[in-house]
């Protein structure tokens, strides 16, 4: 039988540590963006933040998507094997490039059709620069570098800042915001860049090298044929950007702009609220990893019960200050009653990060996707069904009933792994 080498005073203090350094990254980064939504709700109105809002949310579905669970494997890989960061960065950011060429033309169908903006074309050298930060950020976690990610996110926020809510204010063009994102973005790339290549002993692929697109017949066998042997982490990647974001898709086709501003206004909160579940997912992914490959026990029992108790303490407060939250913020009132619906589902979300994460650490990859694939399904018919019924509302009930069900099935399925190794 495998025995437990820490304790649990020292597992958690460990495990807060690591918490309190990602958890400050993730607050820094949707920080910035969160308050440009608000002087963009504020200073134009529901229809432009909801233009703004679908075409960052699209750009970063295709992006997620171009990631086919290479941050789901540099996360469990590299704390075991630093060596592998120069081929995996370079073999991911190749998929990730040419991935997001094939599927260029998709988004921008589905943004033509969502927001008739051509705003929105802006948004693709966007996309590609997005994702090689975001590979350089997967690695530095990997590392273990959180406290130079906080130091990068605070650069980047600060600028972002002081740039563009001028823009917002004195020009009111969504075109110069665009840019402005784009040129942060590089400059986010140069700063995480130097993170990880001070790393000692740390080699990684040059600029040509990671900005190379590569369209034919061998490159695309052979990117694919790497996704068929990897199709348990792109289907999790996939399966889980869907569940965020399908909710949302599902209105960008069946609603108005307005509706997409005020539903924006009110998850921005929750969102907010999920950088403590990313920062926990890319703590507890790794060292579950470890702690299973060492042959170690883990016990979920009190993390599930601390988990319940900060989405309880954090959904209430959401609850109860709706009204005041969004009177002080977009100003858009409908806003307070979705975000009264949306705040309880923070408590499914925090117990399902922990659940995911020993699931996928466990090798139960293809559990968690038959789960998100059960409540995607679920979340497009519900959706579709209670929005002409409850209008904005019943998009709103959609999205907490998926999180309870996703819980459900989880939970079920740690309790059978639980007795798989009895």
């Amino acid at each position: 039988m495998p025995q437990m080498k820490e304790s649990k005073s020292s597992y958690f203090k460990r495990i807060g540590k690591l918490f309190s350094f990602n958890y400050y990254t993730e607050l820094i980064a949707l920080f910035s963006v969160t308050i440009i939504s608000i002087v963009l709700g504020r200073v134009l109105d529901a229809s432009v933040l909801g233009i703004y809002s679908v075409i960052f949310i699209t750009a970063t579905f295709f992006r997620m998507t171009a990631e086919s669970g290479y941050d789901y494997q540099i996360l469990t890989e590299i704390p075991n094997n630093q060596g592998q960061v120069y081929n995996l960065m370079l073999e991911s950011q190749k998929s990730k490039n040419l991935l997001l060429t094939l599927t260029l033309p998709f988004m921008i169908i589905y943004l033509h059709f969502s927001t008739s903006d051509l705003n929105y074309l802006l948004i693709i050298p966007y996309n590609y620069l997005s994702s090689l930060t975001y590979n350089f950020k997967t690695v530095a976690r990997a590392l273990n570098l959180y406290n130079k990610i906080s130091k990068v996110e605070s650069i980047y926020s600060i600028l972002l800042l002081l740039i563009v809510i001028p823009l917002i204010y004195f020009f009111k063009n969504l075109s110069l915001i665009l840019i402005a994102f784009i040129l942060l973005e590089i400059l986010k790339i140069l700063l995480l860049k130097n993170v990880v290549q001070n790393k000692e002993e740390i080699k990684i692929p040059t600029y040509a090298q990671l900005f190379k697109i590569s369209i034919n017949y061998s490159s695309i066998k052979n990117t694919f044929h790497k996704l068929i042997l990897r199709k348990d982490y792109v289907l999790l990647n996939l399966n889980t950007v869907l569940q965020n974001r399908m909710a949302f898709f599902v209105l960008g086709l069946i609603g108005t702009s307005a509706e997409k501003g005020i539903y924006t206004a009110a998850y921005r909160f929750i969102t907010f609220a999920r950088s403590i579940p990313w920062a926990l997912l890319s703590i507890l992914l790794p060292d579950f990893s470890k702690q299973i490959k060492n042959g170690e026990l883990v016990d979920l029992k009190i993390g599930i019960l601390v988990a319940a108790f900060v989405g309880f303490i954090v959904s209430l407060p959401l609850f109860i200050l709706s009204d005041w939250l969004i009177e002080i913020t977009f100003k858009f009132g409908v806003a307070s009653d979705i975000l009264k619906i949306l705040s309880w589902s923070f408590i499914a979300i925090m117990m399902n990060t922990v659940l995911e994460s020993f699931l996928v650490a466990a090798g139960k990859n293809r559990t968690v996707n038959n789960t998100l694939l059960i409540t995607i399904l679920f979340t497009v018919l519900s959706s579709s069904i209670l929005y002409k019924y409850f209008n904005i509302y019943g998009i709103a009930y959609s999205y907490l009933i998926s999180e309870i069900i996703i819980f459900i099935l989880f939970f079920f399925k740690y309790l059978n792994s639980k007795k798989e190794n009895l």
